[in-house]
């Protein structure tokens, strides 16, 4: 399986849309929807890209330029005060700033922290309590707050309102003791271990957990279009057909009809079975590894939710777990909860991002 990746955030090198009249015609015919979208200004997942590497040796007095930096995004005094700490001067701690926006290539404080612990260089979890109880849908939120994705796109992708998402930043203001900046709520994220590096080696992943290996598709050649490809891809990212419509500029009824082609090419039963297959083959890829809490899905819950990437409805899933619709449905919920996932093609999308989906040589569940 491809390595977990960054979230596409639109402030790389774009495509060059140059001879492209359409970019937004464009962007559905061809393989590289991240491109498309780039050049419209959007932000997607990007398909099956490594974690972000920095060009170049580290600079000199890199680690008290990464101290004055983490200073400067818990913005919790001035920077004449940072400077003093420091031993050095306040123009000092301004080319520190720069030194890390540069290296990583954003002008974000959050992206640049993200890669900055992705490298290895960020802040390591503290041992202390935290004020309050934390939410699991907190490393989403987190994980999207790390590639600079603006609010409304964050609530749309977790299928929360824009109230709802507010409330998880002030909570997690209070819970981390910080500033209500994005860089500083990531920061106490990475500090309370609700994020984790995308190292790209699948670690820290439950070792308690039921991890299903998918099997391989060496036999199928389904000939995806990219049309088909880019809409599954985009059902997995927002709520309804509707909203994927309204994203990549077609009708309703043509993202209907492309999600049941692309279930029918890949013989499968669903739009998330078809949505797994077409990760299995490695058109699509699924976002930055997140961390899941140790028994945050139960066994029962994680085993139904599990069936639902091989295709399976409810009843058939009832029948393979010796139990009624109902409580398949009541586990399903479960999963949607925990996961901050709207509907199942998302659930399966964040269970690969989590590492309980794998792609391996046999369809078993896995005990680490």
């Amino acid at each position: 399986m491809a390595s977990p990746i960054r979230i596409m955030t639109g402030e790389g090198e774009p495509y060059s849309s140059a001879g492209v009249q359409d970019p937004a015609r464009w962007a559905l015919t061809s393989m590289s929807l991240v491109d498309a979208v780039s050049t419209m200004g959007m932000s997607i997942e990007s398909r099956c890209s490594p974690p972000f590497i920095p060009a170049g040796p580290l600079p000199e007095d890199w680690e008290r330029t990464v101290r004055v930096f983490d200073a400067v995004i818990q913005d919790r005094e001035p920077r004449s005060d940072i400077a003093s700490a420091h031993g050095i001067t306040g123009a000092q701690v301004n080319s520190a700033v720069r030194t890390i926006l540069t290296r990583y290539q954003t002008r974000s404080r959050a992206v640049a922290l993200g890669r900055l612990a992705d490298e290895g260089h960020g802040p390591s979890p503290e041992r202390r309590h935290w004020q309050g109880e934390t939410d699991d849908s907190w490393p989403w939120i987190l994980g999207l707050v790390a590639e600079n994705l603006p609010n409304d796109e964050i609530s749309t992708r977790l299928g929360m309102s824009a109230v709802v998402l507010q409330d998880h930043y002030a909570s997690m203001q209070r819970a981390f003791d910080c500033r209500p900046a994005p860089a500083a709520l990531l920061r106490g994220g990475y500090s309370a271990g609700l994020c984790i590096p995308n190292t790209g080696s699948g670690a820290n992943v439950d070792a308690r957990a039921r991890v299903l290996s998918l099997p391989p598709l060496d036999n199928l050649d389904p000939g995806l279009s990219p049309r088909i490809v880019s809409v599954l891809e985009g059902r997995s990212l927002w709520q309804t057909n509707a909203e994927v419509g309204k994203r990549l500029f077609v009708s309703t009824k043509t993202v209907k009809t492309h999600i049941a082609r692309g279930i029918d090419k890949l013989g499968a039963e669903d739009a998330a079975g078809a949505f797994a297959k077409t990760v299995v083959l490695g058109h699509l890829s699924c976002g930055r590894s997140v961390y899941v809490r140790p028994g945050l899905l139960s066994d029962r819950e994680l085993e139904a939710a599990q069936y639902v990437a091989l295709g399976l409805s409810n009843a058939q899933i009832g029948r393979k777990m010796w139990v009624g619709k109902n409580t398949v449905k009541t586990h399903l919920e479960n999963v949607f909860l925990k996961l901050s996932a709207p509907d199942r093609v998302t659930m399966v999308r964040r269970l690969f991002a989590a590492n309980l989906l794998l792609v391996g040589s046999s369809a078993s569940c896995q005990t680490g």
